[in-house]
């Protein structure tokens, strides 16, 4: 792993974070800490700003003469064969239904390319996109806490103001933007929920931390997106995904907030 992936980590930041940040997208960010490819030079600033770190600390010098393959670390190729035993039975059930990678990729809605990676060991897709998968292939939604469970989770979390917190640490940027709080309030309780979906305990942070770090990101789009409409604040490009989704929806759906 190279500087930039050892500071990212030292930071707190997830690729996705982190590519948001500097402007990129995750595979790229995946790439640099690889050491599959470098920056640009025109990058190395931002990157340096965002990890808080002299270009020099990150710096990668160009590369000279023919292309030489990289050797992979011990600790990639242990990361590889733990993502394909993780896949196995995505692969068995594929092969059940007669699948090729492309028409599971159609299906699913998603990049062949991410199929095929994701079979390779190469990388392990988010959990959204596991799901579209999983949908794809007739296999159960894949979560540690029963829907239940989740929901007693974010009312505990609620109790203890988790996310309005979260609105007070960004409260001057908010109000810069004119954001509506009652709308935001909403939609994070639609992106804690999510959260706690997606969060597999592995020792590295706690289901509280896991909500705050995405709630607190969450916030962070939000900001950009009314940034968006010239109120205040400058944009990077390429914007972030931005989901919007109703709570009426989700109790709709079942949830109840009050318990």
């Amino acid at each position: 792993m190279t500087a930039i992936g050892q500071l990212r980590r030292e930071r707190g930041l997830t690729q996705k974070e982190f590519a948001s940040a500097v402007g990129k997208v995750k595979s790229t960010v995946r790439g640099w800490e690889q050491g599959n490819f470098r920056p640009a030079d025109q990058d190395f600033p931002k990157i340096a700003e965002v990890l808080g770190c002299s270009v020099t600390t990150i710096w990668i010098p160009p590369r000279t003469g023919s292309k030489v393959r990289r050797v992979r670390t011990a600790e990639e190729e242990a990361i590889e064969a733990a993502n394909r035993e993780k896949i196995a039975p995505y692969i068995e059930r594929r092969v059940a239904l007669g699948l090729t990678k492309k028409e599971l990729a159609e299906k699913a809605g998603v990049d062949p390319a991410t199929v095929r990676y994701m079979e390779t060991g190469k990388y392990s897709p988010c959990w959204e996109t596991r799901q579209k998968i999983r949908r794809a292939l007739g296999m159960p939604e894949e979560r540690y806490y029963t829907i239940e469970d989740r929901n007693a989770i974010f009312l505990d979390l609620q109790e203890q103001g988790v996310i309005r917190r979260a609105i007070n640490r960004n409260i001057t940027p908010l109000r810069a933007v004119h954001a509506d709080l009652d709308d935001l309030e909403q939609e994070l309780i639609i992106c804690a929920l999510r959260a706690i979906d997606r969060f597999q305990p592995d020792g590295a942070a706690s289901i509280k931390t896991f909500v705050d770090k995405n709630v607190d990101f969450f916030i962070k789009q939000w900001i950009v997106k009314f940034a968006m409409h010239g109120l205040s604040g400058k944009v990077h490009y390429p914007l972030p995904d931005i989901s919007v989704l109703s709570l009426d929806a989700l109790m709709e759906a079942g949830f109840d907030p009050a318990g």
